[in-house]
């Protein structure tokens, strides 16, 4: 006699185990969890999560829009006008131009050194984590898992806490260009 598969179509579904249609355990694993219900403490707390959420927005975003519409506006406009009011387009240019003036272009410089900068610090970053991730992926050696483990743990600090190591670091080996006097 011939068994049957499991998943076949004689019990409902499609014939193929883990296609739709079939009654097999491995299909009630890719169904969807059934949504709860939603219960008046649930409403109530939920509203006041998004509640938070709304005062940190406002919190973070205004200040960020400030600095996006300060620049419409002249000296007088900013202090005795609304702080999210907006100015002029004219006023944009006037901007523009008092920036390009600055130090003959130097912000562009700024801005060309930060792009350099950035970029070869992005390919540099990408180029040796494929390859150590590649290599700690699939070659076994002596002290692999604790790199893996180390690696995790300077993953777990925040990278704020790394800058004053790192200034410390290249103030002592005098890395660092100091300019004036």
């Amino acid at each position: 006699m011939m068994q049957r598969q499991r998943g076949s179509a004689t019990r409902g579904g499609a014939g193929v185990p883990g296609t739709p249609g079939t009654t097999g355990p491995g299909w009630r694993r890719l169904m969807p969890a059934p949504l709860r219900r939603l219960t008046p403490a649930s409403a109530v707390l939920g509203g006041i999560w998004v509640l938070i959420l709304l005062v940190f927005a406002v919190i973070f975003g205004l200040p960020l829009l400030w600095l996006i519409l300060a620049p419409t506006k002249t000296d007088a406009e900013v202090v005795n006008w609304s702080p999210i009011s907006f100015g002029s387009f004219a006023q944009v240019g006037t901007a523009w131009s008092n920036l390009m003036s600055y130090n003959n272009r130097e912000i562009l410089t700024w801005l060309w050194n930060s792009l350099f900068y950035s970029a070869g610090a992005l390919i540099l970053v990408i180029v040796l984590c494929l390859t150590a991730g590649y290599a700690l992926g699939t070659v076994k050696f002596k002290g692999r898992s604790t790199i893996l483990l180390i690696t995790l743990i300077a993953m777990i600090i925040p990278a704020s806490a790394w800058c004053c190591p790192s200034s410390l670091r290249s103030t002592r080996c005098t890395c660092r260009t100091r300019h004036g006097p």
